[in-house]
């Protein structure tokens, strides 16, 4: 199992055993939301501005209506995540990053992946989802095929 599967599973399984203390939430949310973003940023530290440019443009316009869709908005056009993370391919792109320096953002971006979905998996409350029945799983379960269905079509053109 993943670490970002196992943080996923323990916030979920923490917050349905133990009630999470008001005064820890803050910190969730801030996880949820701003480590996630970070971790997003020092992803584009793992990839150089020819490894996305060699994606294509059909892909790159793919990869933008997919993250469009799956945020459920356009405006900002661009995130200030997106911009970081263009920013940190454009640093690797140099070619100047030391290996050392790699493998630490690399671990770093794991770890702050790791505390989001933990902080994410805190949400979820099984006696919630029951009570409200199964109409927001089939609401989520569509979204999401709707998100791979574009990603999927969006690939088949692109190739």
């Amino acid at each position: 199992m993943s670490p970002l599967l196992a943080a996923i599973v323990a916030g979920a399984v923490t917050a349905n055993i133990a009630d999470v203390p008001q005064r820890i939430r803050p910190g969730l949310q801030f996880c949820s939301k701003r480590l996630l973003r970070v971790g997003i940023a020092l992803l584009g530290l793992q990839v150089t501005f020819a490894e996305i440019l060699g994606l294509g443009p059909a892909t790159l316009v793919v990869v933008f209506v997919v993250v469009t869709a799956a945020t459920g908005r356009a405006a900002p056009l661009v995130p200030l995540f997106v911009l970081a993370f263009l920013g940190c391919a454009a640093i690797r792109s140099t070619g100047g990053i030391p290996s050392a320096a790699l493998d630490l953002a690399g671990f770093l971006q794991t770890a702050l992946f790791t505390a989001a979905m933990f902080a994410l998996g805190t949400g979820v409350r099984l006696r919630a989802l029951a009570r409200v029945g199964a109409r927001p799983l089939v609401l989520a379960a569509a979204s999401t095929l709707w998100v791979a269905a574009l990603a999927l079509a969006g690939a088949l053109v692109a190739t």
